[in-house]
Parts: C-alpha cells; structure tokens; sequence
C-alpha cells in the first residue's frame, strides 16, 4: 500500500513537470535501466534479435538497447495518465489506420475479432 501511494506522490509531481523535464527525466531513467540489466539478459536479448530478425551483433545491441531504454520514457508516460481526459485525449493521441477497424466494424461479427486482443492485449 505504501509503494501505491509513493507512486501516486511521484505521478502527481512528473505531471506538474513542462514536458521537455519529463522527457529529460525519462532518457536518464532509461540510461539507468540499461546500466542495471545484467549482462546474460542483454546477451540473451541480443541473441533473441538475431535468431528473430536476422541482423548481424552491432544491430541486435543496438535494438536491445533501445528496447531497454525505453522503458524509462514509457514510466513517464504511464506517470501522465491521470492528464489525460476525454477533452483533451485526441490532441494527445495518435490513431493510425482507423478506417481499418471502422471497416471492420461493418462487418458481421466484427466485434469477435477485436475481443481476444481486449481482453488479453494480444494479436
């Protein structure tokens, strides 16, 4: 219960931040994770690249890499949920490829197809 509340303090504080510090902070909280991960994860993740998408050891380093450190722009975005509201949600959001899913809406049965990734989160 304590660290849910801590979490709450620290969200409440990144959404009082300008963007560009939040930005900031993420890059740096990204840097550290990518310090902290243990050497068997990066090369079993590096491994995973290659075998998966058939690059050579400098490019699997560098997706692995990159895949780690976005895990700190990610936190700081997660800490900025509770700004987003109905008002103001499509100024900050992105949709692509909209009309695939509107077509398939008028489709019969369309709903089946996006259910599954509702409720797990997965294609």
């Amino acid at each position: 219960m304590l660290s849910y509340w801590a979490m709450k303090i620290v969200g409440s504080i990144i959404c009082l931040l300008p963007d560009f510090v939040c930005r900031f902070l993420g890059k740096g909280l990204g840097a550290i994770a990518w310090t902290v991960v243990p050497a068997w994860r990066k090369y079993m993740a590096a491994e995973n690249i290659k075998d998966c998408l058939g690059v050579d050891q400098q490019r699997a380093d560098e997706i692995a890499k990159a895949s780690v450190t976005r895990f700190g722009r990610m936190v700081m975005e997660v800490l900025h949920y509770p700004l987003i509201n109905k008002d103001n949600f499509r100024t900050i959001v992105k949709f692509e490829g909209l009309e695939y899913l509107e077509a398939a809406y008028k489709l019969t049965r369309a709903w089946l197809c996006v259910l599954p990734i509702m409720v797990t989160g997965k294609c």
